[in-house]
């Protein structure tokens, strides 16, 4: 996982020169006077063409609560654009309600760009949307809720549960008698954590799953919660913080000898 330049109040991050992460995305829930336009879509894509040449469709992320409240939309939901970069690693996703800015791993040689990389580009596409926004008569871009997510995918070639096991302080299986239940086939398990400070909540997913033809034990840590006092980036700040020690304190000196943990 990731450090920062500035050390937090809570001592120094934890820092891995080989993390297992695949993939980091950022992600802001905001409002505008006016309600965005297909167009709009494509005309905002079009400042983004030079670094996110390619794009996609996809269908639009909505909670439950916004399902209930857009059954019967103009004609449907409007759809959510990918645009991404020309190597394909860093996305851009943007709808509605919702933008995001992500990272991903395209294959064996991509190196992880590290915290601050990814940041600047989620700044910088917010501040180009909001500029779009105010510019195309939508209004200003209210922010309400923010994402931020880390996916970490881990080798499981020992299977399951020896895989957890030796990743996961917190899942021990090999005590388990037999006689009532055999070792799981399967994992799939949640943790939710209250932030400080009501800023919002954190979760922990843990999984198996199968990647290209191999199984993996997918790990995700992700913190959402509404604006504070203190600010966007102060907040993703602290999320980051919690996500980088979260992610520590579950996993073991095992997996953190082999993921090059650094002083």
């Amino acid at each position: 996982m990731p450090n920062t330049t500035a050390e937090p109040p809570g001592g120094k991050l934890p820092s891995y020169r080989n993390p297992p992460v695949v993939e980091v995305v950022y992600g802001i829930r905001f409002s505008t006077g006016a309600p965005l336009q297909t167009r709009h879509l494509g005309q905002f894509w079009q400042s983004l063409a030079a670094d996110y040449p390619t794009t996609e469709d996809a269908f639009p992320l909505m909670e439950a609560s916004e399902i209930a409240s857009k059954m019967m939309p103009i004609p449907i939901p409007l759809r959510r654009i990918l645009a991404h970069s020309g190597d394909g690693q860093y996305t851009i996703q943007v709808q509605d309600s919702r933008l995001y800015a992500g990272w991903r791993r395209t294959g064996p040689a991509a190196v992880y760009p590290r915290f601050p990389a990814v940041e600047e580009r989620f700044e910088a596409a917010w501040a180009r949307f909001t500029s779009f926004a105010s510019a195309q008569g939508l209004g200003q871009a209210a922010e309400k809720y923010f994402e931020l997510t880390y996916v970490n995918q881990i080798a499981a070639d020992g299977g399951f549960p020896s895989t957890a096991e030796k990743y996961l302080k917190t899942l021990r299986f090999s005590s388990l008698r037999g006689d009532q239940f055999a070792a799981p086939r399967g994992l799939n398990a949640t943790w939710r954590f209250a932030l400080g400070g009501d800023t919002g909540e954190g979760t922990i997913t843990a999984a198996d799953a199968e990647v290209q033809g191999k199984r993996v034990l997918r790990l995700t840590l992700a913190c959402g919660g509404p604006p504070t006092g203190t600010g966007r980036r102060e907040w993703f700040a602290a999320a980051h913080d919690w996500i980088v020690r979260g992610f520590t304190e579950l996993t073991t000196d095992t997996g953190h000898a082999e993921w090059e943990r650094e002083p």
